[in-house]
């Protein structure tokens, strides 16, 4: 039966105040404890004559059961209520046939609520229809993890051990701790518009790589062309108010093979203006290799340096992919910028030096990756 109903009875006064109760929905089963059919109803029955109480079989046409007397074992479709002598005081159950095993009840009655000692305990499932109100803490087991609040605190600065957290308010939290729930990554020159609801953003930019130089072409002995260096990294956390006009940076070109080949050319900067400014410098081409030589080994070509900062934002760069200088006979390998691909080549990298073939077959450098943008929000 249900525990959350006040005994409305006033021992002053000898009187009692029961409530109608209607419709209440119950199942006829055997109770094991007490070795009887049928069901307990949510509060105690008020006793009456002639009585109210009412059992209907809950179902099209069902039918209506008939009280017996507290002394008398119902029949099929009978029932009575566990009254005891004085006829005021009972449990709340309703004894049924075994035959009516299983039906599905509606139960009617004047409800007089509960009594339950403040160590009552449940050993089995229990339906709570209403509501259920903790004046005290509720200890979730015997080792004593008692719970005193279900709190709506969405800077959890509390720190206790003692409260559940509400679901809002942990959506609170996290939308306050963790400001960036969308991610984009941008591969061509395009305005990026800022969400209504967006303050903040955090940017990695990146310019277009170096392109590789291209091997000298001889009989023996000549050097291959060095790789050129990935393109400027910066990061930064900047606070916007409009949207962003966003230029990528082009990998720079790889050069020719020839008797004294070309460096490779310089990656374009990547750009960022309007609500945020930022500049990735290319990175710079791969040397062209010193021809016919006992070693032939042209430098790679070196990152751009260049920081700085801007006025009411800050960033960070990243160190530069360093290219590697070209051997007697390979090309060096450009420097990367360790970022996805797009189209086989690691956007931001620096492009492969050409390498030597012998025989006169020289391979020209490889054009460096494209820049990028990404941003978090």
């Amino acid at each position: 039966m249900a525990v959350n109903a006040r005994w409305r009875y006033d021992e002053f006064e000898d009187t009692f105040y029961p409530l109608s109760i209607v419709d209440e929905e119950h199942t006829i089963e055997f109770i094991s404890e007490i070795a009887k059919y049928g069901f307990f109803a949510d509060e105690s029955v008020y006793f009456e004559s002639p009585s109210s109480v009412s059992v209907i079989e809950d179902t099209t046409g069902g039918a209506t059961f008939t009280e017996v007397s507290r002394l008398s074992n119902p029949g099929t479709e009978q029932f009575r209520v566990s009254y005891d002598a004085e006829s005021y005081f009972n449990t709340g159950f309703i004894e049924c046939n075994a035959a009516d095993n299983g039906k599905n009840i509606l139960l009617s009655y004047k409800g007089l609520g509960t009594i339950a000692h403040p160590t009552f305990r449940l050993n089995r499932d229990f339906n709570l229809p209403g509501n259920l109100i903790i004046e005290g803490n509720l200890s979730m087991n015997a080792s004593g993890d008692d719970v005193n609040e279900i709190s709506k605190d969405g800077t959890l600065a509390s720190n206790s051990n003692t409260a559940l957290v509400s679901e809002q308010a942990i959506k609170t939290y996290v939308d306050t701790n963790f400001p960036f729930k969308s991610f984009e990554i941008i591969t061509s020159s395009q305005t990026w518009t800022k969400p209504t609801a967006v303050s903040h953003v955090f940017i990695e930019a990146c310019g277009g790589g170096g392109g590789g130089a291209g091997s000298s072409q001889g009989p023996a002995n000549v050097g291959g062309g060095g790789g050129g260096s990935s393109g400027e990294i910066r990061t930064g956390l900047f606070t916007v108010t409009s949207d962003l006009t966003i230029t990528i940076g082009s990998g720079g070109a790889g050069s020719s093979t020839g008797s004294s080949p070309s460096s490779g050319t310089t990656g374009s900067n990547t750009t960022i203006s309007g609500g945020a400014s930022i500049t990735c410098r290319g990175g710079l081409g791969g040397g062209g290799s010193f021809g016919e030589g006992s070693d032939g080994s042209p430098s790679g070509g070196s990152g751009g340096t260049r920081l700085g900062s801007f006025p009411g934002q800050s960033s960070h760069r990243i160190p530069i992919g360093r290219a590697a200088a070209g051997d007697i006979i390979n090309g060096g390998k450009g420097g990367g910028s360790g970022t996805d691909t797009s189209g086989g080549k690691i956007l931001g990298s620096g492009g492969n030096g050409g390498n030597y073939i012998s025989g006169g077959a020289s391979t020209s450098g490889q054009t460096g990756g494209n820049g990028y943008v990404k941003i978090w929000y």
